[in-house]
């Protein structure tokens, strides 16, 4: 895959196929269960060492509202297998340009479709659709998907618009150019000017008419059999079929010197210069890379300059001398600048974005259509359900299990099981309502039917359990639970349904645009809004973990409850920022 640059060079990069990227998940797979296991033996041996010392009787003198200590350790546990488990990736792919360890054992890297290492979005984008990549089970919805796209790309990298490719230029502390990726497919030699047409042609094909397109190419097929002699004709019967073996030509093909001296006798540049300059530009490349500070301009300007000189030289050598330890490591030198000066390292140079406060209303502006369906789906289907259990109670089995209903013989509710082991329930709450979510908006991808399952499934699981507690009369029991917690955690998660709708929008719907093209756009709209969700089912989590067991009055919990849901909605519908504004 060749990309052009502005600066008049371009560079080739390679998709990793999936083979590669399987065994590199592998690996991140067995790094982050290692350090998960090390530092839960850690915690156990603090917490064990703690308790020798009498730490946890502080708690314990604290009452029932805090728990056990015991629980303290178990979900703080369960928080940080969550967190390994989904900032793994992120913080490899954002800090350390694209590279896992598992990657690095492989040779690869994740970058977006000009080359350019991904941003933060696009990471958490491809890192939740993964929950979809790897249904149903061993990364098959993966790996049909990297068969049928043109750049190996599984359904994230579609979204993200991110590509696994091989890191092919890797040079050793003594500046020796080494090779990660075999490629044992033989060059064809043909003269500069006839590879720059060919070129010049590849790029203005989709502008060009069929007539003058079909006319350019016999024109450029002749020329190419004229000069190579040895070549075998292929069957070139159709139009398609000429403009594919043209592509594969090209992709073999490289350009060679007007003269025939070779690099001993080519006296038009100064070769001891050339490796002085490589050598000047590396070392500044890389200590910009390195900095932790803000450049001066002069500075700046001096990168820039270097980016430019070896741009120029990359031309040159890539044109004349591609194969030369000179030529690799000035690509090398192009591929880092660039990524330098285009990508992250200027950020702070930039004008400032809008916070991802500030962004959140903007998000939900446009699909709040989609959120609207969401609710109706969730709550119409939870109404249904109820309905249906009222007039036939026999099918209120269906929601209780036996252990649940015997419970209910005697009195007793589940949810009141959390008194006592608060911090755990907070924390296993936590993580299972975020992984809804994401699951809601993650298959999205299916075309919203997914997501409409998920919302119609949690309707009816709700509706179902309500009405089916009004034959115990605990329904009352379990308002009282959920009236503190439930607004924020069901308007969260309606909102997540939107977001998956949105996603499946993209496909259904996608106007002029390509469906890559509109999943990309749509993806990059939720995912602020995905953030802050998350973030509230945080506050969701820690008031049914701490708050909502406990006896306090119905009426404070209903206060509290529905001034939760109102600040979420009013925020969404940036009635605040109106308010402020005016």
């Amino acid at each position: 895959m060749r990309v052009h640059l502005p600066d008049q060079v371009w560079i080739d990069i390679h998709p990793a196929t999936f083979g590669s990227r399987a065994i590199a998940y592998v690996l991140d797979f067995a790094i982050r269960w290692t350090v998960f296991a090390f530092c839960m033996l850690i915690f156990i041996t603090v917490a064990s060492m703690l308790s020798d010392y009498g730490f946890f009787d502080i708690f314990e003198s604290i009452g029932s509202v805090i728990g056990e200590s015991h629980t303290i350790v178990i979900s703080l546990i369960v928080l940080l297998l969550f967190l390994v488990e989904w900032s793994y990736p992120i913080y490899f792919e954002v800090c350390h340009n694209g590279v896992t360890p598992g990657k690095k054992a492989m040779g690869l890297s994740v970058v977006n479709e000009s080359g350019l290492p991904v941003t933060l979005e696009a990471s958490i984008l491809r890192t939740v659709l993964l929950i979809i990549d790897l249904m149903p089970g061993m990364g098959a919805v993966a790996f049909f998907s990297m068969i049928f796209s043109e750049r190996s790309q599984r359904l994230g990298d579609l979204v993200a618009g991110t590509i696994v490719v091989y890191e092919h230029e890797v040079f050793s502390e003594e500046g020796t150019y080494t090779s990660t990726l075999d490629d044992n497919r033989k060059k064809i030699t043909i003269p500069l000017d006839v590879y720059n047409v060919i070129d010049k042609f590849r790029r203005r094909r989709p502008e060009l008419t069929s007539e003058v397109s079909a006319q350019m190419l016999d024109r450029i097929l002749g020329v190419i059999f004229d000069i190579c002699t040895d070549l075998d004709i292929p069957d070139l019967s159709t139009e398609k079929k000429k403009n594919k073996w043209l592509d594969t030509f090209f992709h073999n093909a490289q350009p060679e010197k007007h003269t025939s001296s070779q690099k001993k006798n080519d006296h038009s540049i100064n070769w001891r210069k050339i490796n002085e300059e490589l050598r000047e530009t590396e070392h500044a490349f890389t200590t910009f890379e390195k900095a932790t500070t803000p450049y001066s301009a002069s500075k700046l300007l001096h990168i820039a300059r270097s980016y430019r000189l070896v741009c120029q030289r990359y031309a040159y050598l890539s044109a004349f001398y591609p194969d030369t330890s000179e030529g690799m490591r000035a690509s090398r030198l192009v591929r880092l600048g660039r990524r330098l000066i285009y990508s992250r390292r200027l950020d702070t140079l930039s004008e400032a974005e809008p916070s991802l406060l500030k962004r959140v209303p903007a998000s939900f502006h446009a699909i709040k259509w989609h959120c609207t369906i969401s609710t109706l789906l969730g709550i119409g289907s939870g109404l249904i359900t109820a309905a249906i259990i009222q007039l036939d109670p026999n099918l209120a089995w269906l929601f209780l299990s036996e252990e649940i209903a015997q419970n209910l013989e005697n009195g007793e509710l589940w949810t009141e099981s959390i008194q006592g082991m608060s911090s755990l329930a907070s924390s296993q709450i936590m993580v299972n309502n975020i992984k809804v979510t994401l699951a809601a908006f993650a298959l999205g991808i299916t075309g919203g039917v997914g997501t409409a399952a998920i919302m119609i499934f949690n309707g009816v699981h709700l509706g179902g359990i309500f009405s089916a507690l009004t034959h115990y009369n605990m329904a009352g029991r379990l308002l009282d639970f959920v009236v503190m917690h439930g607004f924020l955690e069901l308007s969260v998660i309606f909102v997540a349904g939107g977001c998956g709708l949105y996603l499946g929008d993209a496909l259904i719907s996608p106007g002029s645009r390509s469906r890559k093209q509109a999943l990309r756009e749509h993806g990059k709209i939720v995912i602020d809004l995905l953030l802050f969700n998350a973030g509230c089912l945080v506050i969701a989590g820690l008031v049914e973990g701490f708050l909502s067991p406990y006896a306090i009055p119905f009426v404070i919990k209903l206060a509290f409850g529905a001034s939760l849901g109102i600040v979420y909605w009013a925020f969404l519908l940036n009635i605040l920022g109106k308010k402020k504004a005016s």
